[in-house]
């Protein structure tokens, strides 16, 4: 249990770093020219969405109104009224009905039934012990050999960056991933390598 453990104290860290690195690049385009630019168009996206809308409504009320006036359905090359047929009814009579002759048209609310029938001691509804598995959030008193040694790489376009190497054991037998991920101009891993564990490199 304990390797297990450390295993997944190496692997929630990764998984911290990658979240960091995310929220650190957000921060970054969000606070660039681009990003600027960008807000500023959805900006007048929602006012273009919004003016569009008020608009659609004017011209629904208006065909409206020519359609009852006059009865004609073509009211616009662009605009025409169309006859749907819409059911009507009473709910409070519809549900008395249903729960007599059509169960199966009412939906079960599972959470709302179990919180009743707690109060109610249902003779048919029982609470049964089931044992689950819970794990601490913190796990770094296990993760005491994690590597995470400052690299060096180079991306793409030749800016060199600095990135952590985790070394993290898998699954097989004496074998181990090593994660690099970039904290500076890369914005994924570098990659990964396969290795064994204790080695040196």
């Amino acid at each position: 249990m304990d390797e297990l453990i450390a295993r997944l104290a190496k692997q929630r860290e990764i998984v911290l770093e990658y979240k960091t690195e995310i929220q650190r690049l957000q921060k970054k385009i969000e606070a660039s020219e681009f990003s600027q630019r960008l807000k500023r168009v959805h900006e007048l996206l929602g006012v273009a969405e919004a003016a569009a809308a008020d608009t659609e409504v004017e011209v629904r009320q208006q065909a409206m109104e020519t359609y009852r006036e006059t009865l004609v359905k073509d009211i616009h090359p662009a605009v025409k009224v169309t006859i749907y047929a819409v059911p009507v009814y009473d709910e409070e009579i519809a549900f008395t009905y249903a729960c007599h002759h059509l169960p199966q048209a009412l939906r079960f609310n599972k959470g709302e039934f179990e919180r009743a029938a707690k109060a109610l001691y249902l003779d048919f509804f029982t609470l049964t012990r089931e044992p689950r598995v819970s794990i601490a959030q913190d796990l770094s008193r296990w993760n005491t050999d994690a590597c995470a040694l400052p690299t060096q790489c180079r991306s793409s376009v030749g800016t060199v960056s600095t990135f952590r190497r985790y070394i993290v054991p898998t699954r097989s037998p004496g074998r181990t991933v090593t994660v690099r991920l970039c904290r500076e101009t890369c914005a994924a891993p570098c990659g990964t390598e396969e290795g064994s564990h204790g080695q040196q490199e």
